[in-house]
């Protein structure tokens, strides 16, 4: 016990830049859900998720020389590194659940959303096209530097947002910043979706027509397949531009984070403000 005591006073500072770094990195890979639980094993994420927090090591070190919070306190900052790093995995997730959406909304329009099954790679209910982009984009993402660029975003909030910086105000324009996100992500589920269901859409159209000068066609039975023999002949091209069209939006996860940690050094000048008021 009294060499346990020992080697936790001498390392006390490498123990605390550890336990202050993991948080964020551990949120943002559990709320995107690049790392999924149901794919990999928790041991192996843990793992993933030391490596990545090595680097950053040296760094969070400077912050932490002479910064001794008490237990209360300690939980506090951890909980604020979870935090963020749930904003910044929010905005990751967006843009995943923005691509697996338009695969949904694919499968809505040719009347497939009923064979809709859990995807393992997000967690939620999807369809058959939108389990296919899903997995095609977190692929698409570490056969080019779109991994790479998530390690960047996640390794420049800390220097942006040190461990040790604490915000106990959020401005009020912080919940439109978040709608926002949201709002980007349903727009870009409706670009990608577009062509195709405008085609397919086209498609059933054709048949009331025909359906209208010839009773006796079962337009319903034949509406299906061939709805889906379009989308299957489209997608066959489609799928070599919406994945690079998708992947280049990640540039708006970099100006959404920008934006997030703006907010924050707002909410920094409002506590600032407080106290001078506060202070007689």
């Amino acid at each position: 016990m009294n060499l346990l005591a020992e080697i936790t006073t001498v390392h006390r500072d490498a123990f605390l830049v550890l336990l202050l770094t993991f948080p964020r990195i551990f949120a943002v890979f559990a709320t995107s859900q690049i790392f999924n639980a149901t794919l990999m094993s928790r041991m192996a994420r843990n793992v993933v998720v030391m490596v990545i927090a090595i680097p950053l090591y040296p760094y969070n070190l400077q912050y932490v020389d002479g910064f001794s919070p008490t237990g209360s306190m300690f939980v506090v900052y951890f909980f604020k590194e979870y935090a963020i790093g749930f904003l910044i995995g929010y905005t990751i997730s967006c843009l995943l659940w923005a691509v697996q959406s338009a695969g949904t909304l694919i499968d809505n329009q040719r009347g497939a959303a009923v064979a809709s099954s859990i995807d393992p790679m997000l967690g939620n209910e999807s369809s058959p096209v939108g389990d296919l982009f899903s997995r095609a984009f977190i692929l698409y993402l570490f056969l080019t530097p779109g991994f790479f660029f998530i390690l960047t975003l996640v390794y420049n909030s800390y220097m942006i947002f040190p461990v040790t910086e604490f915000i106990p105000v959020l401005p009020e324009d912080f919940p439109e910043l978040i709608l926002s996100i949201f709002d980007n992500a349903m727009r870009l589920m409706f670009v990608m979706a577009a062509p195709l269901v405008i085609l397919m859409f086209l498609a059933e159209f054709a048949l009331a027509i025909i359906s209208r000068f010839d009773p006796q066609i079962q337009v319903f039975i034949l509406a299906m397949p061939i709805k889906s023999g379009v989308a299957v002949i489209l997608l066959t091209f489609y799928l070599s531009f919406l994945l690079p069209e998708a992947a280049e939006h990640q540039i708006e996860l970099k100006l959404f984070t920008d934006e997030i940690f703006g907010i924050f050094e707002k909410g920094k000048d409002i506590y600032q403000d407080q106290k001078l008021e506060v202070r007689p």
